[in-house]
């Protein structure tokens, strides 16, 4: 009986055409190979991207991309000289409002209960790097955490702005750190000799590529020592990005800035980074990694 059933199978296929074999072999082999390999390729070329592999940390990896901010409130002293916070704060925001009799008059409207706000540096850093986040492919979701309620969330990839307490706190975590601050007063990085203050009217920050030792999600760092380097910094990794993706891939960096707003709020001037970028980026990037050589930016033997 078996024989009868692989003999009329036999039979069956024999009576099938060539062309239709052809056509058969065509559509359900040859065609999802095809396609496999076409995405695959494409998906490795996406990934191949400076600026993807950069934030690669951050792409659909699961956890939510938490962003840090100095999140402040409003408080009043207590009967003892103690520190509480306001049960009713009220903020006021000015705008011009000309009249007949003083054309320079100025309007006021009240807000009340609108805790916690930002500083205008945080804000702006934030901003920039919402928009690099843009530009990469497939980003993974991201919001402002909470410092208290996501306090300890050391899973989730972080992009923290400001020498705020979750950026002190995380830097008991995190490893590796590249910088130094002194007496909250200088900013170092490893490999230089330069030491940056925040004498007025400049400004020094660092941005940090780095990860949560024991979860390994990644970390970046954007703070300056006043509030100009930390509204800068956002700046400086969106205008950097993507050579900072052809020098340093996923790779942990530390780059070191100044900044002097009496030539412009915007203005920063690079001074150093560590460690010196792998020499295989010399020969994937040579126009990158010589324009950054020429710089004097990389760190001396």
């Amino acid at each position: 009986m078996i024989n009868n059933i692989f003999n009329s199978i036999w039979e069956f296929i024999l009576c099938i055409p060539k062309d239709t074999w052809r056509d058969v072999l065509l559509s359900s082999v040859i065609l999802p190979i095809v396609f496999w390999m076409f995405s695959q390729t494409q998906k490795y070329w996406v990934n191949q991207r400076p600026i993807n592999r950069l934030f690669k940390g951050f792409r659909n990896n699961g956890e939510e991309v938490l962003i840090y901010l100095s999140q402040l409130s409003s408080s009043i002293e207590d009967d003892r000289g103690g520190v509480i916070l306001n049960p009713n704060p009220r903020y006021i925001a000015k705008y011009p409002m000309p009249i007949p009799t003083n054309q320079n008059n100025l309007e006021n409207s009240y807000f009340q209960n609108i805790d916690p706000v930002w500083s205008q540096s945080d804000g702006k850093c934030s901003a920039e790097i919402l928009n690099t986040i843009g530009k990469i492919s497939k980003p993974g979701k991201f919001r402002i955490a909470n410092t208290i309620n996501d306090w300890r969330c050391h899973n989730n990839p972080i992009i923290t702005i400001g020498f705020n307490p979750k950026t002190r706190d995380l830097l008991n975590y995190c490893s590796p750190i590249f910088f130094q601050t002194l007496n909250d007063t200088c900013l170092k990085i490893d490999g230089h000799e330069i030491k940056l203050d925040c004498s007025f009217p400049k400004d020094a920050g660092i941005i940090q590529k780095t990860q949560i030792t024991d979860t390994e999600s990644s970390v970046i760092i954007l703070a300056g020592l006043g509030t100009s380097g930390t509204e800068v910094a956002g700046k400086v990794l969106s205008t950097n990005a993507h050579d900072l993706g052809r020098l340093y891939s996923n790779k942990p960096f530390c780059l070191l800035f100044s900044t002097d707003i009496n030539i412009s709020h915007g203005f920063y001037s690079i001074k150093g980074v560590f460690p010196k970028p792998h020499w295989s980026s010399a020969v994937l990037h040579p126009t990158t990694y010589f324009k950054w050589k020429r710089k004097k930016v990389f760190p001396t033997p």
